[in-house]
């Protein structure tokens, strides 16, 4: 399992937020803000860029608020 720290930069089209690993490809993650520095694995490997799945948020955004429903994760809201 391959493990990545990295600072998201911006949220793209889908909304997944995008960051850049430290070997120049981009990494797409789903649930990140901008600014927030996270540890993600790996899901797929593309030529240029990956698709990570959080495994930690080591420093959240400031924009980040708690999901009003319990239920968000599992049927997104």
């Amino acid at each position: 399992m391959n493990t990545h720290s990295l600072t998201i930069s911006k949220v793209i089209n889908g909304g997944d937020g995008l960051g850049r690993l430290e070997d120049g490809r981009l990494a797409m993650v789903p649930g990140t803000l901008p600014g927030e520095k996270v540890t993600i694995t790996e899901l797929e490997e593309k030529k240029s860029y990956i698709l990570g799945k959080v495994l930690s948020i080591d420093q959240q955004s400031e924009s980040r608020i708690p999901a009003p429903c319990r239920y968000y994760t599992q049927c997104g809201g």
